[in-house]
This record gives structure tokens, C-alpha cells and sequence, in this order.
């Protein structure tokens, strides 16, 4: 007699599975620069270099301008994009498929607003951003893991596993740039940025 055959048959574990696309934990010396292949915002008089590592951490450089840095992953669709807000401020978060050229700068982003709303909003050519999504009246502690998923026109937005929100988005299907970003503050700091497929 065979004891325990069949076992796994009465009670079966599925994992979903994903692929890591790009995996970034900040993790090395402190310098002006992020490394590791990250790219900036183009002004179109060059690129600005505003994102820097400080202790373990990717960090804005400038309370002047907006920090954007960003990765071109090669893929838009049915993916999760995450990072570790170890330190929130107003206006800063992650930006998703983002257009490869950045000097046009069309993107979606998911920025906090203040201490208890998230937002998702459209940008076209860098300046003007609409809002297609307002989720209020959150908890938001350093140290939260937020997501966005891409799965064609819906968005799933998830604090720390939880979904919190979810909108249909057309436009940025074929953008494959991910990034984060910071906007006129020193005091935004990120870690444990991943691009997966989903």
C-alpha cells in the first residue's frame, strides 16, 4: 500500500507566475546619478540628470524642477509596475508607459497628492495633465509598496497588495518606459522598483 499518493490531487496550490522585466533596489554608493540604465527627462537642451542615489534610496536632486527618471522595459501590456514610496511628498510616484522619445513626454503617472489621496493622471507633450482617476481618503505610511497594473485600456492600482482603484485608459498602449518621478521637492524617496509581465 501507498501512503500519501495522490495527495497534491485533494488539495492543489496555484501560483500565479510572472517574469521580471527590470529589477531595481537602489542599492550601492551614493552619487549623482541613478546608474544602472536609467534615463531622464530632455529639456531639449539636454538631459537633466535629477535623480540621484542617497543612502540605498533613488532621490530628486531639485526642488526646482521635476524629477523624472525612467527605464524603456520593451513592454506595455500585461505588466506590474512597483515601488517602495520609502518617503512620500506631494506630486511624486510612478510614471507608466511613458513614449520612448523623452522629449515629447507622454505618459500616465501615479502621484501622491497630499497625506491621504492618490492620483492617476494623463500627461501630453510634458506640461498639461488630466486626472482620470482620484482615490481619497487613504492611509499613506513610508514605507508602502504601490503597483500599477496594465492589462490593455485597464489600469489596477494596488497599495501594498490591496486593489484601490481601477480605470480604462486608451491612450499609451504602445509606450513601453516606465519610471518614477518627483516634482519640485528634495524629500521624495523610492527603493525596490520592478517592472514585471503579468
Amino acid at each position: 500500500m501507498i501512503i500519501g499518493m495522490g495527495i497534491g490531487l485533494l488539495s492543489p496550490k496555484f501560483e500565479a507566475k510572472t517574469k521580471m522585466i527590470f529589477k531595481d533596489d537602489f542599492n550601492r554608493a551614493n552619487s549623482d546619478v541613478l546608474g544602472n540604465g536609467w534615463q531622464y527627462y530632455n529639456t531639449g537642451s539636454g538631459f537633466l540628470t535629477t535623480f540621484c542615489i542617497d543612502n540605498n534610496t533613488a532621490a530628486p536632486k531639485s526642488a526646482i524642477t521635476s524629477a523624472n527618471a525612467f527605464q524603456d522595459c520593451g513592454v506595455s501590456d500585461n505588466l506590474k509596475i512597483s515601488v517602495k514610496f520609502v518617503a512620500y511628498a506631494n506630486f511624486s510616484g510612478i510614471t507608466f508607459r511613458r513614449s520612448s522619445d523623452p522629449l515629447v513626454n507622454t505618459m500616465l503617472s501615479l502621484r501622491s497628492v497630499d497625506g491621504s489621496t492618490m492620483r492617476v493622471d494623463r500627461w501630453v507633450g510634458g506640461s498639461n495633465n488630466t486626472t482620470i482617476m482620484t482615490l481619497s481618503g487613504l492611509t499613506l505610511v513610508n514605507g508602502d509598496v504601490w503597483s500599477v497594473e496594465c492589462n490593455g485600456s485597464e489600469i489596477k492600482v494596488y497599495q501594498n497588495g490591496v486593489l484601490r482603484g481601477t480605470v480604462v485608459e486608451a491612450s499609451g498602449q504602445s509606450n513601453t518606459s516606465h519610471g518614477i518621478m518627483a516634482s519640485g521637492n528634495l524629500t521624495a524617496r523610492f527603493d525596490d522598483f520592478t517592472v514585471e509581465e503579468i
